[in-house]
């Protein structure tokens, strides 16, 4: 298991249940946003067997953890 966790402003409650779509994000102008870092992410931890989840609070910031089981199927 790994958390990773910021003391940010945290991601409102719309977003929260939003953000590991394709494609989704809340960066707005130009720029590199594609909206796929999280979506990509997510597939990657899957892939190999462990799962993501997020927890975000506006006083607390945002924790994203990570679970990896210790074997897989795929080695």
């Amino acid at each position: 298991e790994v958390k990773v966790e910021d003391n940010g402003p945290g991601i409102g409650e719309r977003d929260l249940t939003r953000i590991f779509e394709p494609f989704f994000s809340t960066k707005a102008g130009e720029g590199q946003h594609s909206g796929l870092g999280l979506a990509i992410c997510q597939e990657i931890v899957r892939n190999l067997g462990g799962r993501i989840s997020v927890e975000s609070s506006a006083a607390r910031g945002t924790a994203f953890t990570l679970w990896f089981p210790m074997e897989t199927d795929n080695a």
